[in-house]
């Protein structure tokens, strides 16, 4: 599974391709899911819309995985450097907006799961 979140100043979103190799050693990637929402009418800075994404893209990515009902091998997701830097900080060092979202992705993000940057 890989999974792809960005943003812009109008939207943000995210996608999940599914990535699998077959018995000839064939590799396979097809879009599982996406998911994409409108940026607020007040203004919100593209790194915390990047964040939202991201927040988007582990609640997919868990909505997916349980559909599915299967163990995947790799959990890669791919976002900005802003955010796995954030990902990486205590939420409780962070400003309110960020530490919510980072708290409730590093909930969500499992042993196997890696986050990198694109």
């Amino acid at each position: 599974m890989h999974g792809f979140c960005d943003a812009s100043q109008s939207a943000y979103g995210a996608s999940i391709y599914m990535r699998s190799v077959d018995q000839d050693d064939g590799i396979h990637v097809n879009l599982l899911c996406s998911k994409a929402k409108v940026a607020p009418l007040h203004t919100i800075t593209i790194p915390r819309l990047v964040l939202n994404g991201a927040l988007m893209l582990s609640r997919l990515a868990k909505k997916a995985s349980e559909a599915l009902d299967t163990k995947f091998d790799r959990r890669i997701f791919w976002t900005d450097s802003i955010v796995l830097c954030w990902l990486k900080t205590p939420p409780n060092q962070l400003k309110v907006f960020v530490a919510n979202r980072v708290a409730e992705i590093q909930q969500k993000r499992n042993s196997d799961s890696h986050m990198q940057q694109r």
